[in-house]
């Protein structure tokens, strides 16, 4: 689908203002944000698009929106105003609409507002203070659609402390601009099954490339002064949807996708993915082809498929923004509705940003992976003053599932028998296991089979949580608590287990007969290592909140 003809469209529909107009911020967060167009040449790769008595080497031109320091103020160096489209760009999407009986040059005006890029060397210390290592987010876009017209979203999103990259791929654009004068024109052909194939594969080469530039820091060592990245996301509209998750399921250095509307193809279809995949599109984006239902289907990793009322295809560009700017004829609202959807553009415009900004802060990589080490410190940091406040009534310590051997392993010098070595009173008098892990000091958790692991954020989660968490759960009680699951760190159970609380506690364990995780005989082996009183309840692993009053009951029973 050529997404040009439905903007020129639209913009026949549009009366001219005057010069200078600043396409105003939506929903930005707390950073100002730099720009810089960069041109990448690809020597490894002659472009299929270029004319055959003119071979060229791949060329790739980026748009990178980079947060930058607000500790003084936003834009420490000023600001710039900067053409939401250069000359050329700005004539073709004008032709276009003339040719709809609008004046040519209606893109000339529009500008966004930039902060003014110094000197590298004395930009170096500007870069953002919270963290060496920014998300990267590469965009791609419709077909025959200009990276420019993502603009206004990129530089929103760049806003909540992200690098964007929005790319153009040669040849495919209506026309493309480069910054030694030069330009290209699209052919890319017709819109069939192959050539959108074809097209989709060519430009995953051109991302992957890109992320090949990011990790050599050709593209933001300079003239943003970010010596070093983080993790990867990739994000697109239409066939851009469509490259970037095909991008992701060969390239293992990316975290994740967002598909707007975008249909899918390659491989990607049948085997699924193991990583974040998000699907956001118009009402009956499922309906229309099969590739969404199969994708979906096979799915692995964590996801989120959401349908948005009122909208269009073409919505999800900076369009529905550039339209509410401008005072749009009364007989022309219609059509402008057609093309772009009900939803008031401004709004349109927050919707997407939102949504973006809350995938990627949801799907951030932690900036190191915690060890079990990490969580028994934080056990101990939060128990020690519990204990202290409880004094000679002393506290029972309940461990659940891996709490077992975690939550036992932060019991050093806490136990009521440490304590009263120590010359203190209290501490911890009683452990009840539910359905917990028990293990030996130099015990190492390695991987488990009922779980995915997501190396490209450090996470685990369980593969089935509905069968093997809630197998005891009514439909509608299992729906209720699923959401509020949440990805583990990967390495959460890793490191040697130095200590036991349990050999100095006396405890009590409750079996699950109904658990899915821990057989029946292995928690037998569990209690009988502790030395643990055994109580049994027919219950599922989560048995806290299918039998919530019985486990009450037993803990309170214990409490003497």
């Amino acid at each position: 689908m050529r997404l040009s003809t439905h903007l020129a469209s639209v913009m026949a529909g549009l009366s001219a203002v005057s010069p200078g107009l600043l396409i105003p911020p939506v929903s930005s967060g707390p950073y100002g944000v730099g720009l810089k167009i960069k041109t990448l040449i690809d020597e490894s790769r002659w472009d299929p698009y270029a004319p055959i008595d003119i071979p060229q080497k791949r060329r790739v031109l980026i748009s990178t929106f980079a947060p930058v320091d607000t500790q003084e103020n936003s834009c420490p160096h000023g600001e710039v105003n900067v053409p939401y489209m250069p000359p050329k760009t700005g004539d073709v999407f004008g032709r276009q609409a003339e040719a709809m009986g609008l004046p040519c040059g209606i893109f000339e005006d529009l500008q966004l507002k930039f902060c003014r890029l110094p000197d590298i060397n004395r930009h170096q210390k500007h870069a953002l203070k919270n963290g060496s290592k920014l998300p990267v987010v590469i965009f791609s876009p419709g077909r025959a659609v200009s990276r420019l017209m993502y603009s206004a979203m990129a530089r929103s999103v760049a806003s909540h402390g992200y690098i964007v990259m929005t790319v153009d791929h040669a040849y495919d654009a209506s026309i493309i601009e480069y910054p030694d004068g030069t330009d290209t024109t699209g052919v890319v052909g017709e819109a069939n099954k192959t050539v959108l194939e074809i097209s989709a594969k060519v430009r995953s080469q051109d991302i992957m490339f890109v992320i090949d530039q990011i990790q050599d820091n050709v593209t933001t060592s300079e003239p943003f002064g970010l010596s070093q990245t983080g993790s990867v996301f990739v994000f697109g509209h239409s066939i851009g949807g469509a490259t970037v998750v095909s991008t992701l399921f060969s390239d293992q250095r990316i975290h994740g996708v967002i598909n707007l509307d975008g249909d899918m193809l390659g491989p990607v279809v049948k085997a699924g993915l193991g990583k974040p995949l998000f699907l956001i599109g118009r009402p009956h984006s499922r309906d229309q082809g099969p590739s969404w239902n199969e994708t979906w289907d096979s799915q692995r990793g964590p996801g989120m498929m959401l349908q948005i009322d009122g909208i269009t295809h073409q919505s999800f560009l900076d369009a529905p923004l550039l339209v509410s700017l401008r005072d749009v004829p009364e007989g022309s609202r219609d059509k402008v509705q057609a093309a772009l959807g009900k939803i008031n553009g401004r709004r349109m415009a927050s919707l997407v940003i939102e949504l973006t900004v809350g995938v990627l802060d949801t799907e951030k990589a932690p900036p190191e992976r915690p060890t079990m080490d990490d969580d028994i410190a934080n056990i101990v940091k939060d128990l020690t003053p519990v204990v202290e406040e409880a004094g000679e009534e002393g506290v029972i310590a309940v461990m659940h599932s891996a709490g077992g051997f975690i939550g036992s392993g932060a019991l050093k010098g806490l136990t009521a028998k440490a304590r009263k070595d120590a010359g203190k009173t209290g501490g911890v008098k009683k452990i009840i296991f539910i359905a917990a892990s028990v293990a030996p000091e130099g015990f190492e958790q390695g991987p488990m089979e009922f779980f995915d692991y997501h190396e490209s954020n450090g996470t685990q989660s369980c593969k089935d949580p509905r069968n093997l968490l809630y197998s005891d759960f009514s439909d509608e009680d299992a729906n209720k608590w699923l959401p509020g699951l949440q990805h583990q760190a990967d390495r959460g159970w890793a490191t040697k287990l130095q200590y036991c609380g349990w050999r100095e506690v006396p405890n009590v364990y409750i079996i699950c007969n109904g658990d899915k995780i821990l057989p029946d005989e292995l928690q037998e082996r569990f209690a009988c290592l502790a030395g643990s009183e055994v109580v049994r309840i027919g219950a599922g692993h989560m048995v806290q909140l299918s039998e919530t009053e019985k486990v009450a009951d037993i803990i309170a029973s214990h409490a003497d």
